[in-house]
């Protein structure tokens, strides 16, 4: 689902960047259409939904193929400890990368307001912590939120990270998936009889990562085993395609039935596409590689939108996303590709000695 991954990154970037276009007194007729092909009138939080089903369904497969197996070898605590050491060395690096990048920006060019601001929440901004709203009904607050300038995409870490908090404490078991499902569906509710479904609100949307578990274990029970071929490969893409172009007529969807009825449709249906979407494309080595640019590029675009802003190039909209994508590019093979090598080889060496003290142990015990 590498493909999937990448344009609702790309549809999140020209929705950020369709926002700032409002500004310009003269818009290129290239920028009126493009970032309506990728972004439509979605909010961007709508689509960090779908990035949090697919973080639900990968985690619970790392959790089925990786750790389970270990937990009876090591024990639970050491298992936890590993799989907290393995996602923080996933996730962090390339954020605190353009955190550095966006600070560096704001004084090198002297901004002073932005100074103020990022000097102001900078503990926040390092620990992700600012974005830990936990009131019903607080509104949100864009000094607190998006800070530094340039890092609005910090929300969606916070939550993310919130979630790999709990995700050992639930999904190794059926039990406790259910028990993570009817807390977080508990929470979701809250928010939603608030009126405040489609804000950022950290434990509300824990629901699709406990979603996103669930359909990974549909698909590891009925989809897994299978055998694919090439016209259901084609029909996977089919599936993208389809919700991406769901997401460019989400505004007429909202006009016909509302926003809530066009907000659940799009998340059912991508619930319902994601199993046969990893299964169908399970195969592909070249979609899993793409899928990996997402994540840079979608940490990494406000501060290329920021930046255009500043040097008066808000009118060039290649610019705003050829940049993203070769600061992906270099970050997946440079930084990204040898951390995950690093991280199986944990793994694996983890695994090998826990193997060889059970095998020893057994021969002392014969």
């Amino acid at each position: 689902m590498g493909i999937l991954r990448l344009l609702i990154s790309f549809a999140v970037l020209f929705g950020h960047y369709k926002g700032v276009l409002l500004g310009l007194s003269v818009v290129p007729f290239v920028a009126t259409w493009l970032p309506y092909l990728f972004a439509g009138t979605m909010h961007g939080a709508i689509k960090i939904n779908g990035f949090f089903l697919i973080s639900g369904f990968y985690t619970q497969l790392m959790i089925d193929e990786k750790y389970q197996e270990l937990k009876p070898l090591i024990g639970t605590a050491k298992t936890t400890l590993l799989f907290y050491y393995s996602r923080v060395i996933r996730l962090l690096p390339c954020f605190y990368a353009v955190m550095a990048v966006a600070a560096a920006f704001v004084f090198i060019v002297q901004m002073p307001e932005q100074e103020a601001l990022l000097q102001k929440h900078f503990m926040a901004n390092f620990f992700f912590s600012n974005d830990l709203i936990f009131s019903l009904t607080a509104p949100l607050d864009d000094d607190v939120v998006i800070s530094p300038y340039y890092l609005p995409a910090m929300w969606a870490l916070t939550v993310e990270m919130v979630f790999v908090l709990l995700a050992p404490l639930f999904l190794f078991t059926r039990k406790g998936r259910w028990l993570f499902f009817g807390l977080s569906l508990g929470l979701a509710i809250a928010r939603f009889m608030h009126g405040e479904v489609l804000r950022t609100f950290v434990p509300a949307s824990l629901i699709y990562f406990s979603v996103g578990s669930f359909l990974y274990r549909f698909y590891a029970r009925y989809l897994k085993s299978k055998p694919v071929y090439v016209w259901q490969a084609v029909l996977a893409y089919v599936f993208v395609a389809v919700l991406m172009a769901y997401i460019c007529m989400f505004g007429a969807m909202v006009d016909s039935f509302g926003t809530m009825a066009a907000y659940f449709v799009f998340i059912g249906v991508f619930a319902a596409f994601l199993p046969y979407i990893a299964a169908y494309t399970r195969e592909l080595h070249y979609d899993r590689w793409i899928g990996q640019l997402a994540y840079p590029i979608y940490l990494v675009h406000p501060v290329c939108i920021e930046v255009a802003r500043k040097y008066g190039a808000l009118d060039q909209p290649f610019y705003i996303l050829i940049v993203p994508v070769i600061f992906a590019l270099l970050w997946v093979v440079w930084v990204d590709q040898p951390l995950n090598v690093y991280r199986e080889k944990i793994l694996k060496s983890v695994k090998m000695k826990a193997l060889e003290t059970e095998a020893t142990g057994f021969a002392g015990g014969k």
